[in-house]
């Protein structure tokens, strides 16, 4: 214990160093290069994928929360969703402008047979294959989220994506409308984890 108080001294560390680690045999808080907890669930085989995930949504929501205690700024969200599902950046980029749609779509179907939920993470794009899977960041305020596509559209405009509702909220960009955006698309890392969870 003397030893993580003397590592975590505010004085002595940047609290922006510290980061979850994931993806190996058990999650972890690092900061740095050191290691400074092992995030285990206590959960036997039988529900093992889970008990990864939770492990690794633990890892991350408890150093974030260290990182804010300490000062430092909090995750991203579309940063802990890459981390959470085990994706990484390609070389496959995009920019435009971005809006939002919801209530009056909700329910009705998307172009790929699913039924639209405003409260999910996804959005309309004219010509990526569905189940595209984007980090989306809001050029305004720098702030990202991931989505999938599952529409097509939008038609108004240069706009070039549309949001679901709750994209939009995690941009900051529900009230504002439109906003310019950048986007990569991204890809399963060969070292995640496999998971059953779908993103939504």
């Amino acid at each position: 214990m003397l030893t993580l108080q003397k590592m975590i001294a505010p004085n002595q560390l940047d609290p922006n160093a510290i980061t979850p680690v994931l993806g190996g045999e058990q999650p972890a808080i690092r900061l740095n290069s050191d290691v400074l907890v092992h995030v285990s669930s206590g959960v036997n085989n039988a529900a093992e994928a889970s008990s990864a995930l939770s492990s690794e949504w633990a890892a991350i929501t408890w150093s974030d929360q260290l990182r804010q205690d300490l000062g430092a700024s909090p995750l991203d969200a579309g940063d802990v969703q890459v981390m959470l599902k085990g994706l990484q950046p390609s070389e496959q980029q995009l920019n435009g402008i971005a809006s939002w749609y919801g209530p009056y779509f909700h329910g009705r179907l998307t172009a790929n047979g699913e039924t639209f939920n405003q409260n999910t993470l996804t959005a309309a794009h004219k010509s990526l294959p569905f189940d595209t899977v984007l980090q989306v960041r809001n050029l305004n305020n720098n702030r990202s989220v991931v989505v999938r596509i599952n529409d097509r559209g939008p038609y108004i405009g240069k706009r070039s994506l549309d949001l679901s509702q709750a994209a939009a909220q995690c941009l900051g960009s529900e009230k504002v409308g439109v906003i310019p955006y950048e986007a990569v698309i991204l890809e399963q890392s060969p070292e995640a984890l496999p998971t059953s969870e779908t993103l939504n």
